[in-house]
């Protein structure tokens, strides 16, 4: 399961506000791959590459998923969610 968080801000299904290397916002609400349950993800753009690929583990089910960032030109953020090589 992928979601796509690079929708704008005034947009009610919107992701999170574009950020600078160096701020942190929660606000890109993921679901699990595993279980469904809905969580924050909290964002940090890295300041020396558009990519960041890391798991983390869901607080419901316990179970580890991928979570991979692209930061965009704009500053905006595209987060995918999967279970990681399955």
């Amino acid at each position: 399961m992928d979601r796509d968080e690079s929708q704008g801000p005034d947009d009610p299904d919107a992701g999170p506000a574009p950020t600078l290397p160096g701020q942190t916002f929660e606000g890109s609400l993921i679901r699990c791959p595993w279980c469904g349950t809905e969580q924050d993800l909290y964002l940090e753009p890295p300041a020396d590459r558009p990519e960041q690929e890391y798991f983390e583990e869901c607080s419901a089910c316990g179970q580890d998923f991928r979570v991979a960032i692209d930061w965009l030109d704009d500053g905006s953020a595209r987060v995918r969610i999967d279970r990681g090589g399955e």
